[in-house]
């Protein structure tokens, strides 16, 4: 049982996890190729009451403070680079739990401002799902389809019991979602099948890499690798506000 399968298995029995950990080590595997994947999407989960599905479904965000793939003022002295993979578990629960206190509390302030970077370690579905996330920021809808991919996994009970490339992003779900969320599904279409779009992907898992992460969800703040991820809302508190002093 890998490191990551355990700390889910845990989530699931009730124990209290945290991003101590997160998808990659061991279990990271070199981002695909695009290519066809079969559409056999796995039925959603008893979601009642789930606290990391009520919190993807209360994700907002203020529409001028987003440009792309950015959240946040253009002035702001901190910017924090988020590197995630659609389909990994941590990268969920980070959307769910943290997203909204950082957002609410440090980008909608003026002190942070986020960017989004790809990192995929879970191919091909999350390639996939990379590609579809790159064409609704070039509509400038970044910030909504990527709440509606981590929608999609919440619903799916990912945090819970993780299953990889079942079908949750398929070409034919990546479209549905990309005319669920208003854009122009011929535009993303043709964008979705550039091999521009593969390469803006390559080129944030390249970043990553330089900056030497190997897996998600991980940070960059104002250009220096965050060693240590905070583990609750008072960790990244106190990370930031430190970083503001200096």
């Amino acid at each position: 049982m890998s490191k990551r399968t355990l700390i889910l298995a845990l989530a699931a029995l009730g124990a209290t996890v945290w991003l101590a950990t997160g998808c990659g080590g061991d279990d990271a595997e070199a981002p695909a190729t695009t290519g066809s994947t079969a559409a056999t999407v796995t039925p959603k989960a008893t979601t009642a009451g789930d606290p990391v599905v009520d919190g993807v479904r209360a994700t907002s965000y203020a529409a001028d403070l987003t440009d792309g793939r950015f959240l946040g003022k253009k002035d702001a002295p901190l910017t924090l680079e988020i590197y995630e993979d659609f389909q990994c578990p941590y990268c969920l629960r980070f959307t769910a739990q943290v997203e909204p206190f950082l957002f609410e509390e440090y980008v909608k302030t003026g002190k942070v401002r986020v960017e989004f970077r790809h990192f995929v370690i879970i191919p091909p579905e999350s390639q996939k799902a990379a590609l579809g996330a790159q064409c609704a920021a070039a509509q400038d809808r970044f910030w909504e389809y990527h709440r509606a991919l981590f929608l999609v996994q919440a619903e799916a009970g990912q945090h819970k019991s993780e299953k990889v490339n079942v079908g949750r992003f398929a070409d034919a779900e990546l479209e549905r979602l990309a005319g669920g969320i208003g854009l122009d599904v011929a535009a993303w279409k043709t964008c979705f099948q550039a091999q521009a779009t593969a390469d803006a992907v390559a080129a944030d898992v390249r970043a990553g890499r330089s900056a030497g992460i190997t897996g998600t969800p991980s940070f960059v703040l104002n250009g220096s690798a965050v060693a240590r991820v905070p583990s609750d809302q008072a960790g990244w508190r106190q990370l930031l506000d430190a970083a503001l002093k200096k």
